[in-house]
């Protein structure tokens, strides 16, 4: 599917407004899906053959680009006849050894190193039952910690497992804060189409935050959730407690994941 002609990304795709729609990008999105020739290297997988060049292929083109052993400075959203020529199966252009080199440390730690919302979600496991004190007070020891109590905690409490699990880039105590930095690919977070065990759940609109398990029924999206100042069951009673909960996904506004 992806086009052979060697020339048509000299004029490259970059994100614009509005934003471009043509057959270039559609076979951008196709090789971003795994279709080139590096094993594994898939950053728009769960993304849509739409030819649209979008905020997620935007970012599918940064991550790949990142994947390939990019400098940091050069880890844009603008996809270019270079990194085709890198991507493509046929006639490919070989990695700079600087690039090779970037690629393959950064392979190896990333298999060394668990997501930091991966670990931050087994550390919540064992505050699942806590309950703010004294009942509905929002008053915990998440706030209490954070600097800001008696407010509602969901996002604090998120925050404090993934600083107690080594990931303190970033304090968050807003959920509208969490998606604009995942809008923006900011302290390593970034907008994901399928989630996965420890990715974010940010509802809609802004009213609440929780990490994401598995799917309860996948096909009517309905899914189990962890999280805090919430209570155990389905819906949205504000119970003031860490608990597992089911919901649906479309109260989501997006999942995010952090990287590490």
């Amino acid at each position: 599917m992806a086009t052979k002609k060697k020339a048509q990304y000299y004029h490259p795709c970059r994100l614009t407004s509005p934003h471009e729609r043509s057959q270039r990008v559609k076979d951008i999105q196709y090789l971003l899906k795994g279709n080139n020739r590096f094993k594994g290297l898939a950053p728009f997988k769960d993304g849509k053959l739409d030819g649209e060049y979008g905020p997620l292929t935007a970012q599918a083109v940064r991550s790949a680009k990142r994947w390939l052993g990019y400098p940091k400075s050069a880890q844009t959203n603008q996809f270019g006849q270079t990194v085709y020529e890198y991507l493509r199966v046929n006639d490919w252009r070989p990695l700079p050894d600087a690039y090779r080199e970037r690629r393959e440390a950064l392979i190896r730690a990333y298999e060394q190193q668990r997501l930091p919302l991966l670990q931050a979600f087994n550390y919540a496991k064992g505050q699942v039952g806590y309950t703010e004190s004294p009942s509905g007070s929002n008053r915990t020891k998440y706030g209490q910690w954070y600097g800001f109590n008696g407010v509602a905690w969901c996002d604090i409490f998120v925050t404090y497992c993934l600083h107690h699990t080594g990931w303190t880039k970033r304090k968050w105590s807003y959920v509208g804060d969490n998606y604009a930095d995942a809008l923006g690919y900011r302290y390593g977070s970034f907008v994901v189409i399928t989630p996965q065990r420890g990715d974010l759940a940010l509802f809609r609109p802004h009213r609440h935050i929780s990490f994401f398990d598995k799917w309860v029924d996948a096909d009517n999206g309905v899914f189990q959730d962890l999280g805090g100042n919430t209570s155990d069951g389905v819906g949205w009673s504000n119970g003031g407690e860490v608990a597992y909960t089911r919901r649906r996904r479309s109260e989501v506004e997006a999942f995010v994941r952090i990287r590490p």
